[in-house]
C-alpha cells in the first residue's frame, strides 16, 4: 500500500511536493507500532491521549490554535519531530529493506510556469504513481497495490479521474497496471502510516523550497534503490534540462545512477 501527502499546496508560487511511503502488509504493523509508540511518550505533556497526538511536522513547528502540540515547549516539540525523522532512518539498520520504501516528488515552481495549478499537480501525481507502479513490476509479476491518500477534499475527484485515465491508456509516462482499485482517501488522523508519508513529503518540501536538508538527509537510503539507481524520487525542475542543478534525484538522473546514496 503506498500512503501519500503533500506539501506546498497553500501557494503557486512554492514548491509542490508529494511524499509516499510504500508498506508491505507484513511491515503496517511494525511501523505503526513504531511511531505509536513514539507518540506514548510524550503524549503525558498534552491534555490529549496518545491517538490524538498526530504526527504533522509544519503544526509540531508551528502549532495553530487548538493543536494538541500548542501547549509543549517549541525546544520540545522540534526534539519529538527529530525524533520522528531518526526512527524512520533506523528502519533500514532494523531490517524493513524491501518491505518499506519511499517516495517523493519535487515540482520546482518555475517548472512549467505557464500551466495551470491543476494541470502541475496532473503532472506531480502522474510521477508518482507511475514510480510506485513501476516498484511493484519490479518486486514481483503479479503483486497489486493501493494508493491511501490524505483527506484533500477539492483534490480527490481530479486524483480518482486521473488515475483511471492512467490505467485505462498510457499517459505520458506510459500505463499504470497494477493497482487494485482507484487511490483511497483517508483521513491522516486515523493511521499513523499517512502520518509518515507527511514527514516524507514535509521533508521533500523543507529542502526543496527552504534549502533546509536535515530531515531529508536521514530519509534518502530508505527511498526506492534498486542496484544503485534511485527510482523513488524526482526533482522536476527546467534547471535538469540545462545541467543546472546538483540535488540528489537530479544528480543521479544525470549521472546515470550509479551511486548509492547515504
Amino acid at each position: 500500500m503506498l500512503f501519500v501527502d503533500e506539501s506546498g499546496t497553500n501557494s503557486k508560487d512554492a514548491t509542490f511536493t508529494l511524499g509516499a511511503v510504500a508498506v508491505h502488509e507484513s511491515a503496517m504493523q511494525a511501523l505503526n507500532r513504531r511511531m505509536n509508540d513514539l507518540m506514548a511518550e510524550y503524549s503525558r505533556l498534552t491534555d490529549h491521549n496518545t491517538d490524538d497526538l498526530e504526527i504533522h511536522a509544519s503544526e509540531m513547528l508551528n502549532p495553530g490554535k487548538g493543536s494538541p502540540w500548542k501547549t509543549v515547549n517549541h525546544q520540545v516539540r522540534r526534539r519529538v519531530l527529530d525524533r520522528c525523522y531518526e526512527s524512520l532512518r533506523l528502519m533500514e539498520e532494523e531490517g524493513s529493506a524491501g518491505a518499506v520504501a519511499f517516495f517523493g516528488v519535487a515540482m520546482d515552481s518555475r517548472f512549467k510556469k505557464d500551466y495551470s495549478v491543476h494541470a502541475r499537480e496532473q503532472i506531480a501525481y502522474e510521477h508518482l504513481l507511475k514510480k510506485f507502479d513501476d516498484y511493484l513490476v519490479r518486486r514481483t509479476s503479479s503483486e497489486m497495490g493501493w494508493v491511501v491518500h490524505d483527506r484533500r477534499i477539492v483534490a480527490e475527484r481530479d486524483v480518482r479521474q486521473w488515475a483511471r485515465g492512467w490505467q485505462e491508456a498510457a499517459g505520458a509516462l506510459g500505463r499504470i497496471n497494477r493497482f487494485a482499485d482507484l487511490p483511497l482517501f483517508a483521513d491522516s488522523k486515523t493511521t499513523r502510516l499517512l502520518q509518515v508519508a507527511d514527514l516524507v513529503a514535509y521533508a521533500f518540501w523543507r529542502s526543496y523550497d527552504k534549502g533546509h536538508d536535515q530531515y531529508i538527509e536521514k530519509l534518502w537510503s530508505q527511498f526506492d534503490i534498486e542496484g544503485g539507481r534511485l527510482h523513488g524520487a524526482i526533482h522536476l525542475t527546467p534547471d535538469y534540462a540545462d545541467h543546472k542543478c546538483s540535488c540528489i534525484p537530479c544528480s543521479r538522473r544525470l549521472s546515470g545512477n550509479v551511486k548509492s546514496i547515504r
